[in-house]
């Protein structure tokens, strides 16, 4: 994200996530909901600005570390939705409406260049084209 457009809000917002993300105390639906704070205050500023890629301008904000960690809570999450009792119904849930979706709308502004899971994300999204 360009960083003069990223606001305090979002990088904010991105740091309560990554403070829950590795406390000792970590309560899985703390994390989610932190996630998709961030995730909407990204999102609605990328839109405002008219924002098609987000660089680093700035030490406060790393957007390899940013592209990284959304990734892999997309796999991760993804993994997760396929192995509940009712996998696929989950999974097109998670995708469509959930936080799924959000993820795959910030992975789509965020500069990808060095995603240290880069094959892993592709071939589950490519799986995941030929589900549809």
């Amino acid at each position: 994200m360009d960083q003069q457009g990223v606001d305090s809000n979002v990088l904010e917002a991105w740091q309560a996530f990554r403070a829950e993300q590795g406390g000792a105390t970590c309560q899985d639906s703390e994390k989610k909901k932190k996630l998709e704070t961030f995730l909407k205050l990204l999102l609605i500023q990328a839109e405002k600005q008219e924002l098609h890629r987000l660089e680093d301008k700035e030490q406060s904000w790393d957007s390899g570390t940013v592209c990284n960690v959304l990734a892999q809570e997309f796999l991760s999450d993804v993994h997760e939705c396929c192995s509940a009792e009712n996998g696929e119904k989950t999974l097109v849930s998670y995708l469509l409406s959930g936080t799924g979706c959000l993820l795959i709308q910030a992975l789509n502004i965020l500069p990808l260049q060095g995603l240290s899971c880069g094959s892993d994300l592709c071939s589950l999204l490519v799986s995941l084209l030929h589900c549809w």
